[in-house]
């Protein structure tokens, strides 16, 4: 074996840690920040955004949500009225059918009207749900519009090529 020298060892070693501290710092200072390197279109630039956290205090959401809510409560109230008179033309066919008074083909007659009246209910309801589930699905596409263009000017004022919503 052969023995190196100490003082050509420490050399090259000297020699080899500064070169490696050179190229560190070269790659570390001139390192482009995200905005310089989407205007130099060396990569894209991703950005990652939790939606929700995107919608938090932002009045448009809060406006709607209150207009949803409002909107629901006027529904229900609606649905109420509409239904206050088959609900007291079945209460009138119970207490009739239950007075004792009533032949057979009355109360069938009476049972009869009681499921046509349920059936009317349950359509009513049906309507209204659907009502307030299309009225939802409207605040969401508008508030997505909304959002998707708050996050492409802000995409462009910072240059992000990509922006990852979860």
């Amino acid at each position: 074996m052969n023995q190196v020298n100490a003082k050509v060892f420490w050399g090259v070693t000297v020699g080899l840690i500064l070169w490696l501290g050179v190229l560190s710092w070269m790659s570390v200072a001139n390192r482009p920040s995200a905005a310089e390197r989407a205007a130099s279109g060396v990569g894209p630039v991703v950005a990652y955004v939790h939606g929700d956290s995107l919608q938090q205090g932002m009045a448009l959401l809060q406006t709607m949500q209150a207009n949803l809510q409002l909107q629901l409560e006027a529904r229900e109230q609606q649905l109420k009225e509409d239904a206050l008179p088959l609900q007291k033309e079945a209460q009138e066919l119970l207490e009739y059918a239950q007075s004792g008074q009533a032949s057979q083909d009355e109360l069938d007659i009476a049972q009869t009207r009681i499921l046509e009246l349920e059936d009317g209910l349950r359509a009513m309801q049906g309507a209204a749900e659907q009502d307030m589930f299309v009225a939802e699905q409207n605040m969401k596409a508008v508030l997505a519009d909304a959002l998707r263009r708050h996050l492409e000017a802000h995409a462009e004022q910072e240059g992000i090529d990509f922006i990852l919503n979860w």
